[in-house]
């Protein structure tokens, strides 16, 4: 009775919650587990370290074995992932990321995306925030077929779909619940690895080779889902604003992607498996305002800041009509004629944008 009941309870578990996972859950973490391996690196015995963590020498000896398998299925992924991309040498990943929200990350994606594309470039959209505000601008959210696929155990996973979404603009839909997702995800071993390991698992099935661009869109945080982003990107583009906490952002995002670095590498040979240069982008700056002014100051001599975009109504207005600047200026000929100036200004610094990043 009580085994008919439990398989009963299990198989009501996994119809209702797609994220239900059989077995007991781990004891310890897995920063718990990582932090007595590299005790463990440092020479430390494992009576030691049990008597320092509490963790026993048994699920030391059988947690470690499988750190040390997955590090060398690691190691093997990331250099024939790193052999496919340089074969495919015009393709470049691209993750816009920020600490903060409201700093216009995902304006600037979908406005340097179509100007990629508008410019005889094949871009792919990825949408990895979970509000999904990327999706919503071509189509409504869905919660089959997303970048959530991505994420996902085997036995679960879906195909991913690819929507033309424009003339060489095609688009990854958001999942609405990824936080969720990616919250389940703390317990994986290879959390930070998943969309690396799926790129490289679908290089060939989805045809990503043919894209010269590929942007992603992430929540403004640096939890498990933006951090997969990163490590399988070329370049971060981080928007910074002229508020009050504005500037301090840029040196908040560069300390924790050094140590998102130095967390994640090659135990054998110290390579980082994070390679992505991180740039900033001046945004929505004011001509008339102090703080403008004060930020203007402080990135003047700034290597890493790639470009400066002016504060415009016309990006709230094209988002607002589901375009980007450029789209609603082609389709509408008053607003192109009463922005033609700031049109081609725009188009400049999104040149200088990329050529920071070719």
């Amino acid at each position: 009775m009580i085994v008919t009941r439990t398989q009963e309870g299990k198989l009501y578990a996994k119809t209702h919650d797609p994220y239900f996972k059989e077995g007991r859950p781990k004891t310890y973490t897995d920063e718990q587990i990582q932090f007595a391996y590299e005790l463990r690196q440092q020479g430390m015995t494992y009576k030691m370290i049990a008597r320092k963590t509490g963790i026993s020498i048994k699920t030391q000896q059988r947690r470690f074995k499988q750190i040390n398998c997955l590090f060398n299925c690691l190691s093997m992924l990331y250099y024939e992932y790193r052999r496919i991309r340089k074969e495919a040498e015009t393709m470049k990943i691209i993750t816009f990321t920020a600490i903060k929200g409201g700093v216009g990350k995902t304006t600037l994606t979908l406005n340097y995306g179509d100007w990629l594309a508008k410019h005889g470039k094949k871009v792919l959209l990825v949408d990895l925030d979970h509000q999904c505000n990327l999706t919503t601008v071509f189509e409504k959210t869905r919660r089959d077929n997303t970048i959530a696929e991505a994420f996902k155990d085997d036995e679960e996973i879906q195909r991913v779909n690819i929507d033309n979404v424009a003339p060489n603009l095609d688009l990854i839909a958001g999942f609405i619940d990824l936080d969720v997702l990616g919250s389940r995800l703390e317990n994986n071993s290879n959390k930070e690895m998943m969309l690396f390991m799926w790129f490289k698992n679908n290089m060939d099935a989805l045809n990503l080779n043919q894209y010269d661009y590929i942007l992603i869109d992430t929540h403004p945080d640096f939890g498990t889902i933006t951090k997969n982003a990163i490590a399988v990107s070329d370049y971060l583009l981080s928007p910074i604003t002229p508020s009050e906490h504005g500037y301090n952002a840029k040196f908040d995002l560069e300390t924790r992607l050094d140590k998102f670095k130095k967390s994640l590498f090659d135990y054998r040979t110290g390579e980082t498996y994070v390679d992505a240069k991180l740039y900033f982008i001046g945004n929505m700056i004011k001509h008339n305002t102090n703080m403008s002014r004060d930020l203007l100051n402080h990135i003047a001599d700034d290597e890493t800041v790639a470009t400066v975009i002016p504060e415009r109504e016309l990006f709230n207005k094209a988002t607002a009509k589901h375009a980007s600047i450029f789209e609603l200026a082609q389709k509408d000929d008053l607003v192109y004629k009463q922005n033609k100036k700031f049109l081609e200004q725009a188009n400049q610094l999104f040149q200088e944008l990329s050529n920071k990043v070719k």
